[in-house]
């Protein structure tokens, strides 16, 4: 959590269901470990495609950038 940035990259389908999970959005009674990762003073970047992005609600976190002003763009 002292990380300057930290970066998870997730791909392919198989894994929407556990990233959703882990972004808080899902159901499920096991501890994720990615779930504590909050850095203190630095940045913490989901890269995720379409396939294991599917279940997720926010447009931010679906494939959108988001702008200062919290919404997205592009």
């Amino acid at each position: 959590n002292q990380a300057a940035l930290v970066l998870f990259l997730v791909t392919g389908g198989e894994k929407a269901e556990t990233l959703h999970r882990v972004l808080g959005e899902g159901e499920g009674k096991e501890p994720l470990p990615s779930r504590f990762i909050r850095p203190t003073g630095g940045k913490l970047l989901w890269l995720v495609d379409r396939g294991a992005g599917h279940l997720l609600e926010r447009p931010h976190v679906r494939g959108q950038i988001p702008d200062e002003t919290g919404g997205g763009q592009g």
